[in-house]
């Protein structure tokens, strides 16, 4: 299935979504600021998770680590963020947004006082892995998902 466009009343911030869950992919474009719509990709994330992994996968975390990292883009994106789901062995989640105001750092837990800097943190326990990469024109955090995928369909997706 390829992207399609989807319009909402007022303004628009889901710019395009599609999905292919027999060759193993999702993706979701959403505008900077756009969290009510976020939360309806978050929804869509889970069904299309559930759809492609195994049955013991730690769902719960999955979507924590969604919700942290496209907080993030959405707060430090020009103009969009493009979120990706994807599955070999395991569910993998890329968020590229096109901001240019994240420095490299260590990733530590943030002061107790503090009114932000704990969701790459968050995302870094929960995940299996995650890499940070600047782009040049943006940021791309991907993170290996603590969901294996189904068994039946591994050597399916890894042709595709």
């Amino acid at each position: 299935m390829s992207p399609t466009v989807h319009g909402y009343t007022g303004r628009v911030f889901l710019e395009t979504r599609g999905a292919n869950v027999a060759a193993g992919w999702a993706t979701w474009t959403l505008k900077r600021g756009a969290f009510t719509e976020a939360a309806v990709a978050r929804k869509e994330f889970v069904a299309h998770l559930r759809q492609g992994a195994a049955t013991d996968a730690d769902y719960s975390a999955a979507e924590l680590i969604f919700g942290e990292l496209v907080a993030n883009a959405l707060t430090h994106a020009r103009v969009r963020a493009v979120v990706r789901l994807w599955f070999n062995d395991w569910a993998h989640l890329s968020v590229h947004d096109d901001g240019g105001s994240f420095a490299e750092r260590v990733i530590t837990p943030a002061a107790l006082e503090a009114q932000s800097g704990r969701g790459l943190y968050i995302v870094k326990a929960l995940a299996r892995a995650m890499r940070i990469e600047g782009t040049g024109t943006g940021w791309v955090v991907t993170a290996e998902l603590p969901v294996a995928a189904k068994s039946d369909a591994s050597d399916l997706r890894k042709m595709a």
